[in-house]
């Protein structure tokens, strides 16, 4: 179970990156932004994404189920404030906040699988794997949302499937690592080896008498 909500939580995440693809022209149609503007919804949340991960992945990997638990809240907060922006501008913003949390929660859970799968190995193929499925599935979510309910409904959707995200991370107690991250243990200095001494008993040639 909880490793089936961590990877809901990879895929959900990551589909974001796409998951306003199909929702552009409605949101063109709501806003007065031209249409080079209105692209900024989609990659103004790739951008940052990609800006954080390294950042996040630092704080995930020192306390993993912290990091997952603000990630989850502000991606959910950003989301809400995605579907009610009054404003293109808000809009945009949250969506940058929501890039935020997102990176939060897949780094996070990659720990967190790690933990729960009891092996690297495996972790990283569930975390590749639900990643791959949510990218994959986002645009067409988020058309079939649009065409149903509209735009907004992507994001509100979100809401409470982020919230019950959290029971993934429910009793798990993971102890931050101790070396940061990005900064590898230094190898001990090689001791130089130690010059022969010279052999007793053996004289230097002297030189020849000119």
């Amino acid at each position: 179970m909880r490793r089936r909500l961590l990877g809901v939580a990879v895929g959900l995440a990551l589909a974001d990156s796409a998951i306003v693809t199909l929702a552009l022209p409605e949101i063109l149609g709501q806003f007065d932004v031209a249409i080079t503007s209105v692209a900024w919804v989609l990659t103004s949340f790739n951008l940052v994404l990609a800006a954080v991960a390294v950042p996040a992945a630092y704080v995930s990997r020192r306390r993993p189920r912290d990091a997952f638990v603000v990630g989850v809240l502000v991606f959910a907060a950003a989301s809400l404030t995605c579907g009610l922006a009054p404003s293109f501008e808000v809009l945009v913003a949250a969506r940058c906040v929501q890039a935020l949390g997102a990176a939060l929660i897949v780094t996070a859970a990659l720990h967190l699988l790690s933990q729960v799968e009891g092996s690297d190995e495996r972790a990283l193929r569930v975390w590749v794997a639900a990643g791959v499925i949510g990218a994959a599935l986002g645009p067409a979510a988020g058309g079939i949302l649009t065409q149903l309910l509209g735009w907004e409904s992507i994001f509100l959707a979100q809401v409470p499937v982020a919230l019950v995200l959290l029971l993934a991370v429910r009793g798990v107690d993971t102890r931050p690592v101790p070396v940061p991250a990005g900064r590898p243990l230094r190898a001990p200095r090689a001791t130089p080896p130690a010059r022969a001494a010279p052999a007793r008993g053996r004289s230097t040639p002297s030189r020849a008498a000119a």
